[in-house]
């Protein structure tokens, strides 16, 4: 039976699964090399029960044997859903896909999500890409008028359109004041078939895609599923509140993705593919445009720019590991050949990430590039006169006051004081 819920239990509902949002990032803070998925486990159960909710994974009956025995599913590499937390050690190079599920106020919470492992193969990444964005996809058909069907077919042509497997025997479900409710919500079907949607259903959309075969196979503790050619699978899910124009996700990734953007970053020369994302950056109240004077705040022209060799502007970035750009550096080197050997640099890192050190890291970067590689007898920039913090790190790089002047501000009408600072390079 199909049980719709008023704005009041969905709020209800929106509580169980943030917390199961913000348990997932505690496991992200873990995933690693050398960490069991028993070590998982027992911090997500602390967190839920420190949180007043129960996990409602913790002893789920089974028609195939024992209850379940822990808090999370944690399946790894070929697992594809319920793998049991034990001694498994992470490797380098692994996935691990964590499902939670969270009981609190009278309603459940139910989320998954698949986590790399240290350095994972581009094939690998790829597969929880498309799974993750399939997911999207699904969420995009949940809406008032549609069918079932229309969202497990736009899952199923999007993953299959990238030659990946779709299991079968494993489905979404409605959830509410039990974690599984009607209906079943398959990741496969036809367009216009299946259980009419409307407002107030609210159900766990959960891609489960192989990188394979769709084929699986049940291990004998009667829980875990794997794929049969055992080749790597991916889970992605999130509870959402069917609308009248669009669907009301109530799990979030965003805890997840802020651990993420803290915890890790890696620093390369920026590409084409970066153009969204620095703008996206240079957009964000409380960074500075004219920073690092890239000439376009436009995607297209961005695009366009980061295509273009040379020129004499360097562009770094710093990225998570979803690919999110964290802050850059620009360095342009002066045309004039009388001054060939002099650079102008400007530097941008996120508001919500300042102070975790990536503003430094990209400063060494780019001034190991212009001192071992363009050789540049003279480095300069423009700071803020009262950004004291600024100006205390690039002395630290030795960066000298050499000047002050007034520009205008980002708000037209307004000022601001600018202190020219430089380095001399090794030449």
């Amino acid at each position: 039976m199909i049980f719709l819920k008023t704005e009041d239990e969905i709020e209800l509902l929106r509580q169980s699964n943030l917390l199961v949002g913000r348990t997932l990032a505690e496991v992200a803070k873990l995933v690693k090399p050398g960490v069991t998925t028993k070590e998982l486990d027992k911090v997500a159960e602390e967190f839920i029960r420190d949180h007043g909710a129960v996990p409602t994974f913790k002893g789920f009956p089974n028609q195939y044997g024992d209850p379940f025995p822990a808090s999370l599913c944690t399946s790894v590499n070929e697992e594809v859903v319920h793998g049991i937390p034990g001694d498994i050690v992470l490797k380098d190079g692994d996935i691990v896909s964590v499902d939670c599920g969270t009981y609190m106020n009278g309603f459940c919470g139910d989320s998954a999500y698949t986590f790399c492992v240290g350095e994972v193969d581009e094939e690998v990444r790829q597969l929880l890409k498309v799974t993750k964005e399939a997911l999207y996809i699904g969420i995009q058909n949940a809406v008032q008028g549609k069918r079932i069907g229309d969202i497990g077919y736009a899952i199923q042509h999007y993953c299959e359109s990238h030659s990946y497997g779709v299991v079968r025997e494993f489905v979404g479900h409605g959830i509410g004041k039990d974690m599984h409710e009607d209906p079943q919500v398959p990741n496969y079907g036809k367009r216009g078939y299946g259980t009419l949607l409307k407002k107030g259903l609210c159900i766990a959309i959960e891609p489960m895609i192989t990188q394979g075969d769709r084929q699986v196979i049940m291990e004998r503790d009667g829980w875990t599923v794997r794929t049969r050619d055992r080749k790597c699978a991916a889970h992605f899910e999130h509870t959402i509140a069917v609308g009248a124009g669009e669907a009301d996700i109530l799990s979030s990734f965003k805890f997840i993705e802020e651990v993420y953007r803290t915890m890790t970053y890696a620093i390369r020369p920026a590409g084409p593919e970066d153009a969204a994302g620095i703008t996206a950056l240079r957009r964000m109240p409380g960074v500075f445009e004219q920073a690092a004077s890239l000439p376009s705040d436009r995607p297209r022209r961005m695009e366009e720019l980061l295509r273009q060799p040379g020129q004499g502007r360097h562009v770094l970035v710093a990225v998570s590991p979803d690919n999110t750009v964290l802050g850059l550096v620009m360095l342009t080197v002066e045309s004039n050949p009388r001054r060939r050997h002099t650079g102008s640099l400007g530097i941008m890192v996120r508001t919500d990430c300042q102070g975790q050190g990536i503003g430094t890291a990209l400063l060494e970067a780019v001034l190991d590039l212009a001192d071992n590689w363009l050789m540049l007898h003279r480095v300069e920039l423009e700071v803020y006169a009262d950004n004291g913090d600024a100006i205390r790190l690039y002395q630290r790089f030795g960066f000298e006051t050499e000047g002050r002047k007034r520009e205008a501000a980002v708000k037209a009408g307004d000022y601001v004081d600018m202190l020219v600072m430089a380095r001399l390079g090794n030449r």
